[in-house]
């Protein structure tokens, strides 16, 4: 805070410089319910808007407040605020969740992204033959495994083998054998699956649903790297929503 004032000032002193705004990102707002580290930045940050002003500078855009401090303290509107994950209709967190449920603000996020894929293949699998790379999966029964155009190269972590879960026909099945560079299997067994039907990784799908937050906890990770790692040569489709 210091060091404020005089580089201000420096930056007042360059023709060709104009300030126009001042920012902050929360360090620890998101995965906390104490909320003391946060309040202290807003009142650190009110503190520089303080220091700024006094040297002169009226400041037109000023912005704090990512998703989670838009939902938990509207205070910190200011002028902007930089909605990320929200935007999605992810929460940050279940901790950010659960606190706006404690201040009373009952808030409804819904997810806009669906990630598909098609079956490719399905193939019947004898008891006692093995699925995937490490022999990690051995079948105890006939069955019916389907194999999607899908792997880790595409972002669908290779911590999920053996514990994800993806939607078919409006069922969930389990990902069977360890996920590959671009293939994943799936026990379609007992859903009667066939090539090209579709597969939902990320979305609902007939009365089902699966949130990037589920696979997230199951990776041991966030929301943000699931969605963040979905390899962007997977093609996009703008879909309209009913209002």
């Amino acid at each position: 805070m210091d060091e404020l004032a005089p580089f201000v000032e420096r930056l007042r002193l360059m023709d060709h410089l104009a300030i126009e705004g001042a920012s902050t990102h929360f360090a620890n707002i998101e995965d906390t319910l104490d909320p003391s580290y946060a309040e202290l930045q807003i009142e650190r940050f009110r503190e520089a808007l303080t220091v700024i002003k006094a040297a002169g500078v009226e400041l037109t855009h000023v912005h704090a407040a990512a998703t989670a401090g838009a939902l938990l303290y509207p205070e910190t509107g200011f002028a902007m605020m930089r909605l990320g994950i929200g935007t999605y209709g992810i929460w940050p967190s279940r901790e950010t969740q659960i606190a706006a449920r404690e201040k009373g603000r009952r808030i409804t996020l819904t997810p806009v992204l669906t990630w598909k894929t098609r079956i490719a293949q399905v193939k019947r699998i004898r008891p006692g033959e093995f699925i995937g790379y490490g022999l990690t999966y051995q079948a105890r029964r006939p069955m019916e495994a389907a194999v999607l155009p899908v792997g880790y190269y595409d972002g669908y972590d290779r911590k999920l083998s053996n514990a994800g879960r993806a939607l078919v026909r409006g069922h969930a099945v389990p990902v069977i054998g360890r996920i590959a560079m671009n293939m994943t299997m799936l026990d379609v067994t007992d859903v009667h699956a066939q090539a090209d039907d579709e597969v939902v990784l990320i979305g609902r799908q007939g009365a089902e649903e699966i949130r990037a937050e589920e696979l997230a906890e199951k990776t041991g990770t966030i929301s943000y790297e699931v969605l963040a790692r979905l390899n962007p040569r997977i093609p996009r489709v703008p879909v309209q929503v009913p209002a």
